[in-house]
């Protein structure tokens, strides 16, 4: 999917999320939920005088040098 479903994707995730409102409205517990863990996809690190965009995971991997400037999620 890219940028053009996000229309959507937005629609399908309300229908879900209206699904959910009205299943607990109906009674039904929510007994365990998951956590979900946002993390960035790119970001843009300044060392010095330069400014570059990598990889979140190749940041890791790499001694995490530099500051991070803007996380893209």
């Amino acid at each position: 999917m890219g940028s053009s479903d996000l229309k959507r994707m937005r629609e399908e995730l309300q229908e879900a999320h209206e699904e959910f409102l009205q299943m607990l409205a109906d009674g039904y517990k929510v007994k365990a939920a998951r956590k979900r863990i946002h993390r960035p996809c790119r970001v843009k690190v300044q060392c010095g005088p330069v400014t570059i965009t990598v990889s979140y995971t190749d940041w890791q991997a790499h001694g995490s040098v530099g500051t991070i400037v803007e996380k893209y999620y």
